[in-house]
């Protein structure tokens, strides 16, 4: 940390958060139901399973690091994390 303050970056500068954030289209799809009286309704679901993306952004006191966001079209194994934050995010402090 007293490197940073010797080349005049401050403490609030150095702090980096890194967020893993996820989206998916899986969606539930409810009909209605009814029923007569004293019996139970039933509703019938579809589960349908769609495209998951996964967004990695390191960000900084000012936004979003540049070149520092990783989107990924499936969920992210530990393996891709470290690489990304080796290879990317540190290479960007």
């Amino acid at each position: 940390m007293a490197r940073g303050l010797e080349v005049g970056i401050g403490p609030v500068d150095m702090v980096l958060f890194l967020d893993d954030s996820a989206a998916s289209e899986k969606v539930l799809f409810r009909n209605r139901s009814w029923s007569q009286i004293g019996l139970p309704a039933y509703t019938r679901s579809e589960l349908t399973n769609k495209t998951r993306c996964s967004v990695l952004p390191a960000l900084d006191i000012h936004g979003y690091v540049p070149g520092a966001t990783l989107i990924v079209g499936e969920g992210v194994a530990q393996a891709v994390y470290e690489h990304w934050f080796e290879a990317v995010v540190l290479s960007q402090c």
